[in-house]
């Protein structure tokens, strides 16, 4: 949900956490508790440190070459039953979470007292895809660029299996809790209602005659809520897919609608001296796109495909059925994709208030992507 997810990418570590406890109304003694708490905690963690990628949502200290902690408000604590379901479906790719305390500090002015959920969390493998692509610009040479098309197929492929592995465990409506998106997919499209003309008549309209049947007649698959370059670990050494971290915003939702993340990983944010950019398809998008379509139907027709990915999967899966191409199931997809674009590029974040669509006076480059990421259509 237009959430700045690359505002962390271009200030320093200390400037990203000192942003965290600002944003959420802390003073800089509630990173002392933190810290402090660390220590108490986990007295064997000789030495705790921050860790160098901070995300939004969050404040991740280093407890050792194993494990981190984390500390996130109330808006954004972790769904303990999510986070078990996706690590039952993916568990080579998602780390094992434990519910720890909470800490309570005084806010910013000493007028109220706030609260932090500690979680304990298996560092994942690698290193983030922004810190990947990062180190890559840093290079710059032929050499680097011809090897960076090899680990972009590779990392696409390795999606392709997981989504392929979320549909085979994908789940009649009505089979799971909605989360806040599911609960309020309605209230949401009138959100995406005052979008700019174009846009809400090429796109949103569409969906509005048919949300009744994505909301009880599609298949519903567990997606990660923030699919960005940030909470996608990969292989520094070969580019393919090790983790996928920060389930905050997971939950089960329409097969289609978590391929917004697919975009993010076919271009990436150019870089201008002011920290900003815009947004670019790589040259090979189109490649790589029917890729992860080719993959994706390979181990949707043969589960033990996607088992790289999934080595216990549980419940069992069910496999894609025949045939690939029939009107519904490519209709649904093509909707349910549509739907995630729109909701994960078309609202505001506002640090959580998600009341407003994007705009060009506060939000033109997330417009200019939004309106790239629809133009692309849905080829399978």
């Amino acid at each position: 949900m237009s959430l700045p997810r690359n505002g962390n990418l271009t200030c320093s570590p200390v400037e990203a956490i000192d942003g965290f406890f600002t944003r959420n109304g802390f003073d800089q003694s509630m990173r002392d508790a933190c810290d402090s708490f660390a220590q108490s905690r986990f007295p064997e963690a000789k030495a705790t440190a921050a860790a160098t990628h901070q995300g939004y949502c969050s404040y991740t200290l280093i407890l050792s070459d194993t494990h981190i902690l984390q500390f996130r408000p109330g808006a954004f604590r972790l769904d303990l039953a999510i986070c078990e379901q996706a690590r039952e479906i993916f568990p080579a790719l998602v780390p094992e979470t434990t519910y720890v305390d909470t800490i309570v500090g005084e806010c910013l002015g000493g007028a109220a007292r706030g609260v932090l959920h500690v979680y304990l969390l298996e560092r994942s493998r690698g290193i983030t895809l922004a810190e990947f692509r990062r180190t890559a610009r840093s290079k710059g040479d032929c050499a680097g660029e011809q090897d960076q098309m090899l680990y972009r197929r590779r990392l696409v492929e390795d999606l392709a299996s997981f989504f392929a592995t979320s549909y085979l465990h994908r789940r009649h409506p009505g089979e799971s809790p909605k989360g806040q998106v599911g609960e309020t997919l309605r209230r949401r499209l009138r959100i995406l209602g005052n979008l700019p003309e174009h846009l809400r008549a090429n796109y949103v309209d569409e969906i509005h005659p048919r949300i009744e049947s994505l909301e009880s007649d599609a298949a519903w698959c567990l997606t990660h809520g923030d699919l960005v370059p940030g909470n996608i670990m990969v292989n520094p050494a070969t580019g393919h897919l090790t983790g996928l971290i920060d389930w905050a915003e997971g939950e089960w939702l329409p097969f289609g609608v978590g391929l917004y993340g697919l975009e993010e990983v076919l271009g990436e944010e150019s870089t201008k001296q002011d920290g900003g950019g815009e947004f670019e398809y790589y040259p090979e998008h189109h490649e790589l796109r029917a890729l992860f379509w080719r993959t994706f139907l390979e181990a949707a027709i043969q589960p033990r495909r996607a088992v790289i990915l999934s080595p216990s999967p549980s419940p069992s899966p069910s496999p894609l059925p025949l045939p690939l191409q029939s009107g519904d199931w490519l209709g649904d997809v093509r909707l349910g994709r549509q739907l995630g674009i729109l909701l994960w590029r078309g609202i505001a974040f506002d640090d959580g208030r998600l009341d407003r669509a994007v705009d060009a006076q506060k939000d033109g480059p997330e417009l200019r992507k939004l309106e790239m990421f629809l133009g692309v259509s849905l080829t399978v």
